[in-house]
Parts: C-alpha cells; structure tokens; sequence
C-alpha cells in the first residue's frame, strides 16, 4: 500500500494492480496439432466415445463424494471463513495471529512495536541501521547466505520495512514448510548475532540510501521526515525515520543491543501468518518463540532501558533544507524545483474522525503532472481539477494522511519552478481552507466508493493482508474485517468532511521546504498569516489565478 485505510487502511490505499488471472476455461477446448492449428472435439467423435457421453456410475475407490459435498461452500461463505482472525497468546507475552485463507502459498511474519518513534534516549537513527541489519547471520546462520540459501529451499522470498511505530520481518512461502519459515523468523528476530562488522556494512548501507534519496527525481521520503520534525518537533513521530548523515558513524554495536534489548521484546511482538492452520503456527511459535532474545541475557539485558510510551505532541513548525540539484539532474535535465510540505494534525486510529480523515484524503487525491488517466487513478480528485489542471507550473500536488495510536498527520506535498514557490503556497492553503466550503454530491460519493474499492482489492494479496492484520492487532488488539470498514465508509456524509477539515484548520500548521533558491519561497510567518484567515487565503490564491489568464 513501500505505507499506505491508517496505517492500515491508508497504507492500503496504494492502487496496486491486482493479481494476473489464468486463462479463461474455454481454453482447454483446443489443443495446438504439429502444424499449429487447433483440433478441436467434434460432435461425431463426441458420439464414438462412451466415455464422454456415458454418466460415471462407480464411484473411484478412496473417493467420497458425499465428503466433498458436504464441504462444498458458496464464495460468499469461504470469504467470512476467510475473515476469521484466531490469535493466541505465548507464556512470555508474544501474541500469535492467525488466518487461514484459501490458496498455494502463506505468509508469515513478525510485527514487533519498535521503529523511529521510539527512538528517545538513543542515538537518532539507530532504528534505521537495525533494519539495515535484517537478516544477517544468526545463531544457527554464520552467514547471511546460509540463511537465505535455508528460505529459499523453502521457495520464500522475505522483506523488511519500517514505519514510524512498526517494524516488520516477514516471509512468502509454500506452507508446507511452516516449521522451517518460523524457525528461520526465530533465528532472525530472536537470535541475530549483530556483529561489529554488520553494524560497519549498515552504515555503508545508509550512506547509500541517502546518496540514492538526493539523487532521486521525487525527494518525498526526505520532505515526508522533514515533515514530521516540524509537526512533532523532537519528540516521538518527529525522530528521523533516516539515520543523519552525522550521527552514522556514532551508532555502535552496544546501542544496537541496547535498542534491542528495550523493544525486541516478546511481549511487543506478533507472530503472524496467513494461509496458514492456526494450530501448527501455534506449535511452532511453541518450538521457537517461547524463549527471549538472546540480547535480553546476561549484560545485554542489564542494559536495556525503560521503553518510551510517551504520547506524540504535536507541535507544528518550520523546516528548511536548501540542496542543490544534484549533477544527475543536470545529465536527465530534469526540471529545478522547490518541493514543500504543508501539514496539520489529523486523528488517532481510534478518533471517531478517522474514517472521515480517510474519505477526505482520497477526496483531495492528486499526484503528478504526468501522472496516466484510468480507473482509479484519481484524476478526478480535487488536487487533479483545482490545481494540477489549472496551474500548467505545478509539477506535482499530492494529499496524504497517517493515522497512529496517539495522533496523525494530513498534509499536501507539492512541487514546482522556485519562481511559482509562492504562488503555489497560496494555491495550497486554499485548497485546505477549501475543505470547509460545500463539497459537491458526486465528490464526495466518488472518494467513498473509490476507498472502498481499493481497500478491497488491496486485500486480495495475501502480504497486504499480512500486513493490514498484524497492525491492527498491533495497535488495537483486534482485526476488524473489510466489511466494517467499508459499513463505515458508506456512512460518512459531507458535514462529517467539512467538520474534520474545520477541527484539522485549528492546529497549528507545519511548513517544510526543501530544494534549490530556497529566498523564493515564503517564510512561515507568512504561511501562518494565510492559514490564519481564510478569507485572505483564497484572495491571494484567487490573483494567481487572475495573472495567469
């Protein structure tokens, strides 16, 4: 959904394709013949044959069709059955989740409370390098290869990604070979060995990430960290996901056994899988998790410290990055341009406005100047017709909204020449005073339906799935299923969009700029002068309309 209804349903929100379908049934009617044609059944061999005319009256030994009437099922029934979470819980705290949905493969996986929001008390970044360090060598592994040579013999491929309040190791896999995958997930989560040379390999790696990050055409991972220092400014969701630059080489092996031996815990784990029969995960979570981390023996866990649960506070503020285009851009002659984020807080995941906040996400769209029409694609979204449209100097305007357990963050990230940076300031607070105003019918219906469709079909891959049941858990202790969330998107109306808006108007805004020639564009006093009145916010947007005609 690469985040993307909440988290979980946001981050579900991502417009990925779905799954390739087989050939059509028909197609088994023709065989192709030496000479390339078809040969196809006819009616007069159809006759000559018994046995495609003459019924089956013997019933195949070791056969019981009864059986296999008795658990044929509409699809309506194995899609509830397939909703069905079961979770169970370790002596030392783990949680194990389960669901057993139809198909040849599972996924299965860890979603433990850890990442850059708790990163108090540490050096910043040291999240950042652990999951660098992901499934390195291990216990049972001397090596990263051995251990990538035991998941593939199993035909898995794994990943690891962080958020702000999670971080996920997980692995797809023929389900046959349960036992070994959670064996593998042991070894990883519970029993790496984190040697001085790997944490030296994850600083090399983080270099690179930010070398790849700044030569990247679109910087929205950089605007999006420095979003969120300006909206949480030094305090949980505004640590840097992104290890700086400075503080890579300070980062050594005892802090990371320190950070693990404060969240890598049991107790801020789940053991997930789907696909998978709830009982064998059960045992094998017995086998292999039912012990601690080896971090939390001997002075490793004498040096664990206190776990920050402190609530996000939301600040708002200002951050600036001047940064030159890099001589990549110069070679491809990509555009010089000023990216900036303008942001308010939104909701937690159990605010009775969160759903809202999703609708009207979806409603605000947007994406880039070159962006393909097409179903889904939002071109019909607000940011789409009101400023990329409009305004043939803005390269990209896109609205995006996180949700977590204490707060959330909707803002609108924008682009354009360093000449238009003003301009294109006015144009977005607008568009967020603009939320206030009346919203038509048919915009409001299409941003429901659209949410709801692709909600749906993103939960048709089975490591979205994963992922959407593992968070919910993680942050509420529960799963609920596709069908209340779509219940609840049908009931939002444009007064619980219009009153979000106003609520999310009363924060203070957070304003971040990054790029070349970084004098063109407003200040924050002056962002804060627009924002406070909106009345003036949509003259100064109206005269850039008027010089432009």
């Amino acid at each position: 959904m690469s985040s993307r209804l909440t988290r979980f349903i946001t981050s579900l929100t991502g417009g990925r394709p779905p799954p390739l379908q087989g050939p059509p049934a028909s197609a088994s009617v023709a065989s192709a013949t030496a000479s390339g044609r078809p040969t196809v059944v006819s009616d007069s061999h159809r006759r000559q044959s018994p046995l495609l005319h003459t019924p089956l009256t013997v019933q195949p030994e070791g056969f019981n069709w009864q059986s296999m009437a008795e658990q044929a099922k509409p699809a309506a029934a194995y899609a509830k059955d397939n909703e069905n979470v079961l979770i169970g819980r370790l002596s030392n705290g783990l949680t194990v989740a389960s669901m057993d949905r139809i198909g040849t493969g599972c996924t299965v996986g860890v979603v433990i409370k850890a990442g850059p929001r708790f990163q108090a008390g540490f050096t910043k970044g040291v999240s950042h390098l652990v999951e660098k360090m992901s499934f390195g060598s291990t216990r049972a592994y001397p090596n990263r290869e051995h251990l990538l040579s035991e998941i593939e013999q199993c035909g898995g491929i794994f990943d690891t990604q962080s958020s702000k309040d999670a971080t996920i190791y997980a692995m797809s896999a023929n389900p046959l070979h349960l036992d070994r995958l959670v064996s593998a997930l042991a070894q990883v989560v519970y029993r790496a060995r984190y040697d001085s040379d790997e944490v030296v390999a994850a600083r090399e790696k983080v270099r690179f990430d930010w070398e790849a990050m700044e030569m990247s055409a679109s910087p929205e991972p950089i605007l999006t960290d420095l979003l969120y220092s300006a909206a949480y400014q030094a305090n949980t969701l505004g640590f840097p996901k992104f290890c700086p630059l400075d503080n890579v080489d300070s980062i050594d092996r005892s802090e990371v056994l320190r950070y693990l031996a404060t969240y890598y815990r049991p107790e801020r784990m789940i053991l997930c899988g789907i696909g998978v029969p709830h009982q064998p995960l059960m045992q094998a979570a017995e086998s292999y998790f039912a012990d601690q981390p080896d971090w939390l023996a001997g002075s490793a866990g004498a040096a664990a410290q206190q776990p920050d649960n402190s609530v996000a506070q939301y600040t708002g503020g200002e951050a600036r990055v001047e940064k030159a285009h890099s001589q990549m851009h110069a070679a491809l002659q990509l555009p010089e341009l000023i990216h900036i984020g303008l942001g308010l807080e939104s909701c937690s995941l159990s605010d009775e406005g969160f759903v809202a906040s999703c609708v009207l996400n979806m409603m605000m769209g947007g994406g880039g100047s070159f962006s393909a029409g097409g179903p889904g694609k939002g071109m019909y979204t607000r940011l789409f017709t009101r400023v990329l449209n409009r305004h043939y100097w803005v390269n990209s305007a896109q609205a995006s909204n996180q949700a977590y357990a204490d707060s959330g963050l909707f803002a609108i990230q924008a682009s354009a020449p360093p000449q238009q940076c003003r301009d294109l300031c006015k144009v977005i607070v607008r568009e967020l005073h603009a939320m206030t105003d009346r919203l038509p019918h048919d915009q409001v219906q299409r941003a429901k339906k659209q949410l709801q469709s692709m909600l749906l079909m993103n939960l048709e891959m089975r490591p979205v799935v994963f992922e959407d049941v593992g968070r919910q858990i993680l942050s509420s202790g529960e799963r609920k299923p596709p069908q209340y969330w779509t219940e609840q998107i049908e009931q939002i109306e444009e007064r619980h969009l219009r009153d979000f808006a106003k609520r999310m108007l009363l924060s203070r805004p957070s304003y971040v700029a990054y790029g070349p020639q970084l004098n063109l564009a407003p200040d924050y006093s002056q962002v804060l002068e627009w924002m406070a009145d909106s009345g003036a916010a949509k003259s100064a947007a109206s005269s850039v309309y008027s010089r432009i005609k």
